[in-house]
């Protein structure tokens, strides 16, 4: 068993873990939000081109929208959002610590060099929770609650671009490289 641990490729396996336990998570709190983040998107379709109408559609309101923190602490009732947050913060930690042992390992070999970037990327989710801490105990000053548009980023677009891009290297991109020699 032990000489199977030492040969076993489990990094890509690991990886595919912590995204499946996040995008679970983060795809609950999308769905109890459902109805904010509705109002959200019709918000933005309205608002079009316009710089300061998307800003205040983005900064202004919330729309019901619970916060991350809120989500993961269980303030929103029910024993599938408690397992579905727990999925999320489980994500949120368990992403980046993966991310990081796995491409340290693979940054010992030759060939695939991957950047430390995807690290980065998949650690706001954990950093926005923080931040929500942060705001929830007072511990930002007066900051009252941390903007929906920067959780959209902080758990959304970041980790979805760090996340897109690393499985393109890793499976899409050696592939057309293949095909164009």
């Amino acid at each position: 068993m032990a000489n199977w641990f030492k040969t076993a490729s489990l990094g890509w396996p690991l990886i595919f873990l912590s995204i499946a336990l996040y995008v679970a998570g983060v795809g609950y709190y999308g769905y109890a939000n459902r109805n904010g983040l509705t109002t959200l998107g019709g918000e933005l379709g309205a608002a079009g081109a316009d710089a300061a109408a998307l800003r205040g559609a983005l900064v202004g309101d919330r729309y019901g929208v619970t916060t991350g923190w809120e989500y993961a602490s269980g303030v929103v009732a029910g024993d599938a959002v408690g397992a579905a947050a727990g999925l999320f913060v489980a994500g949120a930690v368990l992403m980046p610590v993966v991310f990081l042992v796995v491409i340290r390992k693979t940054r010992q070999y030759y060939g695939w060099d991957p950047s430390y970037l995807y690290v980065l990327g998949v650690a706001t989710p954990a950093v926005g929770l923080l931040a929500n801490v942060a705001i929830a105990t007072g511990a930002a000053g007066s900051v009252a609650t941390m903007p929906l548009a920067a959780e959209l980023v902080c758990y959304g677009v970041l980790p979805g671009l760090a996340i897109a891009t690393l499985l393109g290297r890793g499976f899409v991109w050696p592939r057309v490289k293949a095909i164009g020699s």
